[in-house]
């Protein structure tokens, strides 16, 4: 096995444990490896402390230490940090679950989650991610990419929804976000609906994306739509942190 190919392979493990613990049969088998190839990836990822055994039932799981390299990049950017505050000044004044997510290749990352008071809400994984098209999150966080990079990943992304959606279709709803500054979708699978908006880091651009969400019997779209204002006011002032001016928010 090549150094390319191992570090391949163990990055194939590492993302299968990312969704649950397995053992030595079941990776081999979800990743189509033998059982012999699976065992020496696994002593090496048990060596440099990525993976661990449960011991009573012998399957194998991710360490905490994968949690503190993937904090590397929020740190650099202090959205966190920054965007926590007005977070849950922003919860305790609408009642409701705020979320705040970043972009990772055609998924949204959520990084940050603060519950809403109420029993029934939508559950949001830190460290989940999701197709961006299909969030209001993801798709405050693609409306603002540059044109072609934006029209490349509506593209391949349209292959992969079924039915297949229509790529003219979606870069004209991600033109009407870039015109009105927020994003809001309901979820008829879910009964859910979400409104959000993004957060600029100077030149970088677009760095992150705020949202509200609760179920539709509680947080309607026409409660949603009148609190966009309210929900792109508080993304500005994350953004004001970094340097940047709400007006970079409109249609840019």
């Amino acid at each position: 096995m090549s150094g390319v190919q191992s570090v391949a392979r163990s990055m194939a493990v590492l993302e299968r444990l990312s969704a649950g613990s397995a053992g030595i049969h079941e990776l081999s088998r979800d990743l189509r490896l033998a059982p012999s190839t699976v065992q020496r990836l696994i002593a090496a990822l048990r060596e440099a402390d990525l993976v661990e055994q449960d011991e009573t039932d012998r399957t194998y799981r991710l360490t905490w230490r994968l949690f503190q390299w993937g904090q590397a990049p929020l740190r650099r950017l202090r959205l966190r940090e920054l965007a926590k505050p007005f977070l849950q000044e922003l919860s305790a004044e609408v009642g409701e679950t705020i979320a705040l997510g970043v972009r990772d290749g055609r998924h949204v990352l959520h990084v940050e989650w603060i519950p809403a008071r109420h029993l029934v809400q939508p559950r949001v994984g830190i460290g989940e991610r999701v197709p961006a098209l299909s969030s209001s999150l993801g798709r405050c966080l693609v409306a603002w990419l540059p044109e072609k990079e934006r029209a490349e990943m509506v593209w391949e992304s349209a292959k992969e929804t079924a039915p297949p959606a229509e790529p003219k279709a979606v870069l004209e709803m991600l033109d009407e976000v870039r015109s009105c500054g927020f994003s809001l979708v309901f979820d008829t699978a879910t009964n859910v609906c979400t409104v959000a908006t993004p957060v600029w880091h100077g030149n970088r651009g677009v760095i992150g994306a705020i949202g509200v969400g609760g179920p539709a019997t509680r947080f309607p779209e026409d409660r949603a739509r009148a609190l966009a204002p309210r929900i792109v006011e508080v993304g500005a002032a994350i953004s004001d942190h970094y340097g940047t001016g709400a007006s970079r928010q409109q249609g840019a």
